[in-house]
């Protein structure tokens, strides 16, 4: 039998918080204004966090809750696995962040302006920033290397495959490394650039891809699969680093479960 939700309400401008209690779960319950979906987010502390409507009824939340009861589980025994040996960042030299696939131990450098790759080292400037002001100029960092040489990869494979974007777009969202839209928008997630470059080229094949293929189909993988045959290894890397790159995001989180 389903438990009874309490709710511990806290109401800001833009949503309200409380708590949501679910057959031994405690989820994050954000009633989020104009928002048409529900959400649940597994983060990197396990913290479930649940997004719905404002006024979303009950009904249809223990419905969702009840269909994803399994997905919830393996999402969490996932967390676990990806858990071990992992190492949070908090923005301290001789921290290692991974930059293209590569390790590099976060060094101050004095005479430095901005934040700078350098063979095994990510030097940043401004010895008086805090742990997180450091952290935050190295995601900017992420964010603009990744509009620089993103790019150039669409436009290498764009000429090969004869698909072209309509538009291309950045964005940090921690569901998706990209997405394809009906109307020929591409998006790829910046956070990939802590990822090898044939990683980077394997999300942009496979979002290039969807312009001819909207779907998931054998038609589709065939396609990729003709200009990168060992797609495979990369997807591999992206799901067992997830957590790696996610040091990049303010609430590192596993990929979500969405209705409607």
């Amino acid at each position: 039998m389903l438990e009874i939700p309490r709710f511990l309400f806290q109401q800001t401008e833009t949503q309200v918080s409380s708590v949501y209690y679910y057959k031994g779960w405690t989820f994050k319950h954000e009633r989020i204004p104009r928002y048409r979906r529900i959400k649940v987010t597994i983060e990197k502390n396990k913290t479930l966090r649940l997004s719905t409507a404002i006024k979303e009824k009950k009904s249809h939340i223990d419905q969702f809750l009840l269909k994803n009861e399994q997905w919830v589980r393996d999402r969490l025994e996932k967390s676990d696995r990806l858990l071990q040996g992992q190492q949070i960042q908090v923005g301290l030299p001789g921290e290692e962040f991974i930059f293209l696939g590569e390790k590099r131990k976060l060094a101050i450098q004095p005479f430095e302006e901005t934040v700078a790759v350098r063979g095994a080292q990510l030097l940043i400037g401004n010895p008086k920033l805090n742990c997180h002001g450091r952290l935050i100029k190295i995601r900017d960092y992420y964010s603009r290397e990744a509009k620089k040489v993103f790019p150039e990869i669409v436009k290498i494979r764009s000429k090969e495959m004869g698909l072209v974007p309509k538009r291309l777009i950045f964005r940090g969202n921690t569901s998706r490394w990209g997405s394809c839209n009906e109307q020929g928008t591409i998006s790829l997630n910046w956070k990939l650039m802590g990822a090898p470059l044939k990683a980077i080229d394997y999300v942009v094949v496979h979002e290039l891809a969807h312009l001819a293929h909207p779907n998931h189909g054998v038609k589709f993988w065939k396609m990729v699969g003709r200009y990168i045959p060992d797609y495979k290894i990369y997807a591999t890397w992206l799901r067992k680093h997830h957590y790696t790159l996610d040091f990049l995001t303010e609430i590192p989180a596993l990929h979500s479960s969405r209705w409607r």
